[in-house]
């Protein structure tokens, strides 16, 4: 009998040992498929509200304005004189884009626009003057646009220019070009250029002027001390009464310095 019941015992402790290693078992894989569950649950969350966020900019149906250049640098440039540049204003969404307003940070600047609605693909013109007037030394300004954009209604452009400050590698002379009144083309002027630095300069011409205005150079790379001449050469009737643009040279120095010449005048539409 007391065998037995040891072996009972035995029996029945080893059973209830088991049952015990399951119990745990259980207990630590249930504790484990709770915490993949939430953490699969926390996981879905994240990127269902991401996905969400996503999808309506990806899918709505609206204008999207980009402007590919955002700043923009006259360097050098005269006192009392105005410069120009254009930036390109695109339509890169799937439905109208309008323009609803321009904003100048001062009243030295214009910043007139040819197209204030563009279709999906459309393309226009922001041509912004900045007038030097008395300013001295760096200047920095903005433009603000405006637009039925639903991310970025308000897109700010900038530029800079360092006016009347006298520059150590390349002189223009002149540094303005002023046509009197104007009656018959092709009309010319010349810029002498210098290169009054201890090494070689290569220049290129980095903004354009509008259509009726033609440029050439012979060379665009200078030796210390020489000189070349840039025709200015005005090729077709500009607009009616005073007229303005500019262009903008770009040097390899070491600072690679800007200069931007304007050109101004006027012209009286024959009768």
């Amino acid at each position: 009998m007391d065998g037995g019941l040891r072996l009972f015992d035995q029996k029945t402790n080893k059973n209830f040992a088991g049952a015990l290693g399951y119990n745990r078992m259980n207990n630590k894989t249930g504790a484990d498929m709770k915490r993949v569950f939430f953490t699969v649950s926390i996981l879905a969350l994240v990127f269902g509200v991401a996905a969400s966020q996503e999808e309506p900019q990806q899918n709505i149906k609206a204008g999207r304005l980009e402007i590919s250049q955002k700043a923009w640098d006259f360097g050098f440039i005269p006192k009392g004189a105005k410069v120009t540049h254009n930036f390109l204003l695109k339509n890169v969404g799937n439905d109208t884009l309008k323009i609803t307003n321009v904003r100048k940070s001062c009243g030295c600047t214009a910043a007139p626009l040819r197209k204030t609605v563009l279709p999906p693909g459309d393309t226009t013109q922001l041509e912004v003057t900045f007038s030097s007037g008395s300013y001295q030394g760096p200047v920095s300004k903005a433009v603000y646009v405006e637009s039925n954009d639903p991310i970025e209604p308000f897109i700010d452009v900038t530029f800079l220019a360092n006016v009347s400050v006298p520059s150590k590698s390349l002189t223009f002379d002149p540094f303005f070009i002023k046509f009197d009144t104007i009656r018959q083309f092709p009309v010319r002027a010349s810029i002498k250029v210098t290169n009054i630095d201890s090494q070689a300069i290569s220049f290129s011409i980095a903004e354009q002027p509008l259509n009726y205005v033609n440029l050439k150079a012979r060379k665009k790379k200078l030796d210390p001390g020489k000189e070349v001449e840039i025709e200015v050469v005005l090729t077709k009737a500009p607009p009616s009464g005073e007229f303005g643009t500019s262009f903008t040279v770009v040097c390899d120095d070491d600072k690679k310095s800007r200069f931007s010449i304007p050109i101004q005048g006027f012209y009286q539409t024959p009768k």
